[in-house]
């Protein structure tokens, strides 16, 4: 049987893994397009080689980053099955008709239909959802992620995932065939959970700790054995498909639907739509990346620039269970300094601790006492509220309406707005088509 492969990274290796322990399958590869460039580094632009290339080549597998070296293959149908995984491209009804019919398959780190797109495992971290998994599904002609269910795992507590090493973890693979839902209990070995602990330099998750490198661990091991049980006996020619869910039926999942691609913006702090216990939650996943702004009142320059937005980054967060603030009228975002700590009041009437701030053109983080001699020192600030990247924007434009001699001007604010137009256009996907 010949495949071929699509993917990209770490998860999308692994499962190219195990699909090459099977003798009988021929495997040949496809990475990202070579034109899209990835560096390790912003200041020393070193092009970084896609994971599944890197693998392919030192195991002699047949690998391009070129659609048309595998084209008249296609068109001639000499492949009997194409698979994705990680892959970061649409892939167009071109190429998916020219297979038959349920051999065109995606691998996908969730629990689908939940969490579709480009970033399951860090939309399912960053939302605390609960349970979390993986699907094999087939590959949709128009849209993304909304074929049908081969293959599932049962839904897997997110938080066991990234904490429990010692505790045995099981769960079922789940499919149809003869109209019969099949159910296997699956669990880690000894290797797996050393697996688990591995770090990676997946660029993706730069924006969290240590939790995503093993709640990513562990659903690529998943995966893997989810890929294992459809070639096992030559399974995949005799499971059924089944609609989205199906397998899962019964489960009361409050999951969200889509996961876009994550940016930076997505670590800026909404006050109004969190309270302190979510915030504490996402301060302690993240590697010191939530992030939020302070308007700062100038001593000169008024006219043109009322307020300066600066970008302030904030490090040990810890909810407050009871906290009586000094001032009665104190709105969402609002901060008091007290015992070396700032507090600042969060959605539902909650308040948060935080103990460290790194404004952005610093490079270390700094003590509260120094974050409050800075305001002093530098600014005349009447309140002392925090603000997220849209109050600002909105603020702005605000400001902007009621000013009819045209001079207000806030060139970080513009920055700002640009920031979030170009981060709409990064998150669209390309579409691979022959």
């Amino acid at each position: 049987m010949r495949i071929l492969f699509l993917g990209s990274d770490d998860f999308s290796t692994s499962i190219l893994k195990t699909i090459t322990k099977f003798p009988k399958l021929k495997v040949d590869v496809l990475g990202p397009s070579a034109d899209t460039v990835f560096y390790n580094n912003k200041h020393i632009k070193t092009q970084v080689i896609p994971k599944i290339i890197e693998y392919s080549s030192s195991n002699n597998l047949t690998y391009s980053q070129d659609i048309n070296t595998y084209k008249q293959d296609i068109l001639d149908r000499k492949y009997d099955m194409l698979i994705t995984a990680s892959f970061n491209a649409f892939i167009d009804k071109t190429i998916i008709n020219k297979f038959p019919m349920n051999r065109c398959i995606n691998i996908h780190p969730s629990l689908l239909p939940y969490y579709k797109g480009a970033a399951p495992i860090q939309r399912t971290l960053l939302d605390n959802a609960k349970y979390t998994g993986v699907t094999i599904q087939t590959l949709h002609p128009d849209k993304f992620d909304h074929g049908k269910i081969l293959l599932q795992s049962s839904p897997i507590l997110t938080d066991t995932l990234c904490n429990d090493f010692d505790k045995k973890i099981s769960w079922k693979s789940i499919y149809k065939m003869n109209s019969i839902f099949i159910k296997k209990e699956e669990t880690f070995n000894e290797e797996d959970n050393k697996y688990r602990l591995k770090q990676n330099d997946d660029k993706t998750g730069i924006y969290f700790n240590e939790k995503y490198s093993h709640l990513r661990n562990s659903l690529t091991i998943v995966g893997s054995k989810l890929m294992h049980e459809l070639f096992n006996n030559d399974n995949y020619m005799h499971i059924q498909p089944c609609e989205n869910n199906k397998l899962i039926c019964g489960e009361k999942l409050e999951n969200k639907k889509f996961s876009s691609k994550l940016t930076i913006l997505d670590f800026d702090i909404d006050w109004n739509s969190k309270t302190a216990s979510e915030l504490e939650y996402i301060g302690n996943i993240t590697n010191e990346k939530i992030y939020t702004y302070f308007k700062k009142v100038p001593i000169k320059n008024r006219t043109k620039q009322p307020w300066i937005p600066e970008k302030i980054f904030l490090s040990n967060l810890k909810s407050l269970d009871r906290y009586e603030p000094i001032n009665d009228d104190c709105e969402v975002g609002m901060f008091e300094i007290k015992e070396n700590k700032i507090v600042i009041k969060c959605k539902s009437n909650t308040y948060i601790e935080c103990g460290g701030v790194r404004p952005a053109d610093k490079p270390d983080f700094i003590t509260i006492p120094k974050f409050e001699k800075l305001i002093k020192k530098n600014y005349k600030q009447r309140v002392l509220k925090f603000n997220s990247l849209t109050d600002v924007i909105s603020e702005y434009k605000d400001l902007k309406s009621n000013d009819d001699s045209g001079v207000v001007r806030i060139a970080a604010v513009e920055d700002m707005i640009r920031l979030k137009a170009s981060s709409k256009n990064k998150s669209k996907y390309k579409t691979l088509y022959l």
